[in-house]
């Protein structure tokens, strides 16, 4: 279970748009993020990981550079990052019926740089 801010957001078998449900809660709720009873900030330092128990893993404020490494990203010619707002990936069977594999994005940008 997700909380944003009032509003629960179930995912379950008989829900397959549970994503859709996700964005929805995200964009109508005031701030205030809960993932599996732990309460997380408004603004979550980079790559907070919270490990759910017989789910698998809800990464927030995600953000990776283009060659695999943590910012500061820098290249001698170029250099990109992607931030990712949340980051769900389903690595257990559950009991919510996710499929094993199931990774779920919900807000990311990526941007470029080149340089000379």
């Amino acid at each position: 279970m997700y909380r944003f801010g009032r509003r629960d957001c179930f995912a379950s078998q008989q829900r397959l748009a549970w994503r859709k449900v996700l964005v929805r809660c995200a964009r109508h709720e005031p701030p205030g993020l809960s993932v599996a009873g732990t309460a997380v900030s408004d603004n979550p330092p980079p790559n907070t990981t919270i490990l759910v128990p017989g789910i698998g893993s809800v990464t927030l404020n995600e953000q990776t550079c283009d060659d695999g490494s943590a910012p500061p990203c820098s290249g001698s010619n170029a250099s990109g990052i992607r931030v990712r707002a949340i980051h769900v990936i389903v690595t257990s069977p559950n009991s919510l019926g996710l499929p094993q594999g199931v990774d779920v994005i919900v807000g990311e940008a990526h941007a470029d740089s080149s340089h000379r």
